[in-house]
């Protein structure tokens, strides 16, 4: 005679339970990888951030010109302006502009 399992809202056989549980290879080796990721992710997530909160922590105490890695590995160097900069910015940029209109001719 076949035992009968209460499981949630449902009741099966010990047999029919077992047959629904049974993967395909498919199934068995996505399920492996779900589970790796599953453990695996927080621990690599963790990391990164580690990472960040590492070049932020130098980057305010000047140990570092970057406050990302990608940034030191591009070689991009940011910089902040101050007044004199935006004064010599905004000159060059009339400069260019002036050179850039054309003439107007006068009408007879």
């Amino acid at each position: 005679m076949a035992e009968i399992v209460a499981t949630g809202y449902e009741t099966r056989s010990r047999h029919s339970l077992a047959r629904s549980l049974k993967f395909s290879p498919l199934q068995s080796l996505a399920s492996r990888w779900r589970r790796a990721y599953k453990t695996l992710f927080p621990w690599v997530n963790i990391s990164f951030e580690v990472v960040l909160l590492a070049y932020n922590v130098a980057y305010l105490f000047e140990r570092t010109p970057f406050y990302r890695p990608w940034l030191a590995w591009v070689g991009v160097d940011l910089r902040r302006l101050g007044a004199e900069d935006f004064v010599s910015g905004l000159a060059l940029f009339h400069n260019r502009r002036s050179d850039r209109i054309p003439i107007a001719y006068e009408q007879c």
